[in-house]
Order: structure tokens, then sequence, then C-alpha cells
């Protein structure tokens, strides 16, 4: 592994983690099925020169097209974070856990308390110094 340059610091994040639970062996015995494409994420094309915090942050979990089916509620919460401003949000792992990035504090906190509101669990933190590696 090789460390690579990123910088988060603009970004504070989310994680929610509603009360559902995901079965992991459902999660991976649903992605089996699904379709591939195996060029995404690793196309040279893809590779922005940009730097991170200023870039269109694509966050991609394989397997939301097979968790999203069996608990919609995760879908929801994803496209509320989306609606109130996350400039991404993607499924933790197989679920049902998910992190989204904001680059506002105070829309952060706003999510957060709806999600309370609604007695969502979510925690909530600012990144100071992150690393990122590749193989």
């Amino acid at each position: 592994l090789e460390p690579v340059p990123v910088d988060l610091s603009p970004f504070g994040m989310l994680l929610i983690c509603p009360p559902v639970h995901v079965c992991t062996r459902q999660a991976y015995e649903a992605w089996d099925v699904l379709p591939r494409d195996p060029d995404f994420l690793t196309s040279e094309q893809a590779v922005s020169k940009r730097p991170f915090c200023f870039s269109n942050v694509v966050l991609f979990n394989s397997f939301e097209p097979a968790v999203f089916p069996f608990f919609p509620i995760l879908r929801e919460l994803k496209m509320a974070m989306l609606g109130f401003g996350a400039t991404g949000c993607v499924l933790s792992g197989s679920g049902s856990s998910l992190y989204a990035l904001f680059r506002g504090e105070r829309e952060r906190n706003e999510a957060s308390e709806r999600l309370e509101s609604r007695a969502i669990p979510c925690f909530s933190l600012a990144f100071e110094q992150w690393g990122v590696a590749k193989r």
C-alpha cells in the first residue's frame, strides 16, 4: 500500500446508525447476482487532477443496489442527507450505517438534529487528519 494525498479537512462527517439490522449473508447473496462494471472507479479517465476538496465527491458502495430494496429506509436516509446539503452519502460496508460528508458545519448540525428528532442515532465529527492508501 502507498499513501494517497487526500485533504478531507474541508469536510465534516455524519455517521448515521439507523435502528435496522442488515444480515451480511443476505446482502452478499443479493450482491452476488448483481451485474458488474469492472471498470468503475478504476478507469484512468476518472482520475481528476483537481484537489479533492474542490472536486465533485463520488462515494460508491456496490452493496447499495443489493441492500436498498430490502431496507428502503436506508435509501430514504441517504436521499435525505443529500437533501440536507451533504456533498455525498454512502452505505458503510454492507450496512446498515451510512456516512455523509458535509462541507458546512451548519448543514451537518441541522441534519444531525433532524435525525435525532426521528430517534435515529448519529455521530458528527470534523476531519482533522485522515490517511487514504492504495495498492
